[in-house]
C-alpha cells in the first residue's frame, strides 16, 4: 500500500491529524512525528544509503515504512524522500544514485529495473497559484518495465 506524505481529507474536506500518527502512537503531534521521521531519512540518504550492506539498506527502509518484497534491491548511493510511499515489487532493482521522491506515492511492480542515476519525482509546486501550492501525485511502473 503507497501512503503519501499530504493527509487526505475525508468527503466532507475534514483531515484527521490523528490519522498521520497511528504508525508512532507514543508521540503526541504531527508535526513531532515528521521530525522523526526527516532525522530518520536525514541519516539513511546521507549515511547508510553508502553502507555497502544491502541488508542493513533494507531494514532501514523497511523501518521508515517503505514496502520491500522478497527479491527486491536498493543499491548504494540511493537517496529517497518518504519511504512511506514507496513500494517495490519482488525480484526489482533500483540502481545506484537514483533519486526517488515518493512524496505523492511510488509503486514498482515485480522484475522492474531502475537504472542508475534515474530520478522519479512525484511532488512538485502550482506556478500559477498565489501560494505556490503543492501538488502530489503517484507514479506507478508496472510489471517487467
Amino acid at each position: 500500500m503507497i501512503r503519501p506524505v499530504a493527509p487526505v481529507p475525508s468527503p466532507s474536506g475534514d483531515v484527521d491529524a490523528g490519522a498521520e500518527i497511528k504508525d508512532f502512537p507514543d508521540l503526541v503531534t504531527a508535526g513531532r512525528r515528521a521530525q522523526v521521521v526527516f532525522g530518520l531519512e536525514a541519516v539513511y540518504n546521507s549515511v547508510i544509503t553508502h553502507v555497502p550492506l544491502r541488508r542493513l539498506r533494507r531494514a532501514w527502509l523497511t523501518m521508515v515504512g517503505a514496502t520491500l518484497e522478497p527479491g527486491a534491491s536498493v543499491f548504494r548511493g540511493v537517496q529517497i524522500i518518504n519511504g512511506r510511499g514507496l513500494r517495490i515489487g519482488a525480484r526489482s532493482s533500483v540502481g545506484s544514485r537514483t533519486y526517488l521522491d515518493a512524496r505523492g506515492g511510488i509503486d514498482i511492480g515485480s522484475d522492474v529495473n531502475i537504472g542508475s542515476d534515474t530520478h522519479i519525482i512525484t511532488a512538485d509546486h502550482d506556478l500559477k497559484s498565489p501560494g505556490f501550492e503543492e501538488r502530489f501525485s503517484a507514479v506507478r511502473l508496472g510489471d517487467h518495465a
